[in-house]
């Protein structure tokens, strides 16, 4: 296949504020897969899997209609400033 196949699992996130939120439980962990297309010291290009439950059979691109699957992650050489 293109590109690496990955396994993101997280049990808490950051909130708009800095504020940690916690799963609370098992059921609240999330995880989703991922296909990394390219990455440097710079970026990061994935792409979502398709959802087989959205419709899009007729679609066969990884990138999905106009791009939609298309994730784009650029280094922020200054996140605490940013946040």
């Amino acid at each position: 296949g293109v590109g690496q196949d990955v396994q993101i699992t997280y049990n808490s996130m950051m909130d708009g504020l800095g504020k940690e939120i916690q799963a609370g439980n098992d059921g609240d962990v999330r995880s989703l897969g991922l296909t990394i297309l390219f990455a440097d010291d710079d970026a990061i290009v994935a792409v979502v899997p398709p959802n087989k439950d959205e419709g899009n059979d007729n679609y066969n691109s990884i990138y999905g209609p106009n791009g939609e699957n298309v994730l784009l992650f650029l280094k922020e050489s200054d996140l605490d400033g940013k946040l």
